[in-house]
């Protein structure tokens, strides 16, 4: 729960208090887990800054917490941490980096329920406009830091540490898979069966970068795109699909517009169609055409429907 409560009238200067709560949690193998709290935020007297917090169990006697801002410009802050009736403060006059409040004694017990808070009095008086180059560069740092990842993508014996607020934030599935009582919800663990290490790897790269190598072979981009649709990551289907449209050529069209249609990816479709009619005299003497003529011949029902209305008008003009 986050409530803005106004210091003074001009601009920027807010205080942001963020509550959270922590519940431990029983894994499968019957084991108590320490638990961790992890949650991104805009407050909308700032809506050009996102605020990240962490907060986890350090050992029996201390809790940690960090807290960041995804913009790159500095700002003056004051950030108070209170677990239970202890409370810790840090004035912060040059905020670029996280703020982490590494040891705060407390004393924790199993079973019980803890409730924390974050006050952010934020004094900055600069401009602190940032872009989505801004943003994602702050994000990719987090890629790297195993402190603070509360999810594990498990494909055969390989392990991709995650954060869930990221995978939530850009795909609905994920978002929806974290709010229902599901066994990965409860163990932080997702096993995925159906995609390769390196293609997931891929995809959990643009999830904290927002980009994908325009290199990458055909093969590879149709199953980053596979999991884009199966997943909801919009996107990097759009991104996917971009990029597929730059490389299509008459040696790929027929298996990118199989896959676009299997994938729902509009654009993909609709430039394969356009592709396949602008260069139609190479197209029906190429063996892969006929090939998807006979196994698939409603996914060319459209390139038909327009090449029959096209013959049928320059007709009549003749």
């Amino acid at each position: 729960m986050t409530e803005v409560i106004p210091v003074q009238k001009f601009e920027k200067k807010v205080l942001i208090i963020h509550k959270w709560s922590l519940e431990f949690f029983t894994d499968a193998a019957g084991y108590k887990q320490w638990p961790t709290y992890m949650n991104s935020f805009v407050d909308k007297s700032l809506p050009n800054v996102i605020f990240y917090i962490f907060g986890g169990v350090k050992s029996k006697t201390e809790f940690t917490v960090a807290v960041s801002k995804f913009s790159p410009k500095p700002a003056k802050a004051t950030i108070v941490i209170v677990v239970g009736q202890e409370k810790k403060i840090i004035r912060i006059d040059d905020w670029t980096n996280s703020c982490i409040f590494e040891t705060i004694p407390y004393t924790i017990q199993y079973g019980q329920n803890y409730y924390f808070s974050c006050a952010i009095q934020w004094e900055a008086s600069h401009d602190t406009k940032f872009s989505s180059v801004d943003l994602h560069r702050h994000i990719e740092h987090y890629l790297s830091e195993p402190d603070f990842n509360d999810l594990v993508i498990k494909i055969d014996d390989n392990e991709i540490p995650v954060h869930k607020v990221i995978l939530a934030a850009y795909s609905r599935v994920f978002l929806a898979m974290f709010k229902a009582d599901m066994a990965e919800s409860a163990k932080n663990e997702i096993v995925v069966k159906d995609i390769e290490f390196d293609i997931m790897k891929l995809v959990i790269e643009f999830m904290y970068s927002g980009k994908i190598d325009s290199e990458l072979p055909v093969d590879d981009l149709l199953s980053i795109l596979y999991v884009g649709d199966k997943y909801e990551i919009m996107d990097l289907k759009l991104l996917c699909e971009e990029i597929l449209i730059s490389k299509m050529s008459i040696y790929n069209v027929f298996k990118i517009f199989e896959h676009a249609n299997l994938y729902r990816a509009h654009d993909l479709i609709k430039s394969g169609i356009d592709f396949m009619t602008e260069n139609k005299h190479i197209v029906v003497q190429s063996e892969d055409f006929r090939k998807l003529c006979l196994s698939k011949p409603e996914l060319l029902f459209d390139l038909f429907t327009t090449n029959i209305v096209e013959h049928s008008e320059h007709n009549e003009f003749n």
